[in-house]
């Protein structure tokens, strides 16, 4: 118990409730969300340390993996976050086995997409 309580303390949380959740192609949104698999992760991370020279550190939790460590983490701390989903995500989100979760703000994500 305690180890989960530990765990669970680790989550990131939003200080406010959220007002609204909006989701599909918005033209500024506060974080971006895909499933890639692992080539496609590869060539993320290939563009990553391209556009800004540095690689990215990865925080992996399997409890509250999508909301609370790539949704969040990612608003909260302006961060690039990947996870592996958790059992009930990958069951009633219809998450393929082959895919991982990526997570990062829209400033992060909008110069990886731009022509060099």
């Amino acid at each position: 118990m305690k180890v989960v309580l530990k765990v669970l303390e680790d989550i990131p949380r939003l200080d406010t409730p959220v007002n609204a959740l909006s989701m599909g192609k918005i033209d500024k949104p506060d974080v971006v969300v895909s499933y890639l698999r692992a080539y496609a992760a590869m060539n993320f991370i290939h563009r990553w340390q391209i556009v800004y020279g540095t690689n990215i550190s990865i925080d992996i939790s399997s409890l509250m993996a999508v909301c609370g460590c790539v949704v969040v983490r990612a608003y909260k701390f302006q961060e690039v976050c990947f996870s592996f989903g958790c059992p009930d995500y990958r069951e009633y989100g219809q998450i393929e086995n082959d895919k991982l979760i990526i997570g990062m703000p829209y400033q992060l994500a909008k110069p990886l997409f731009e022509e060099d």
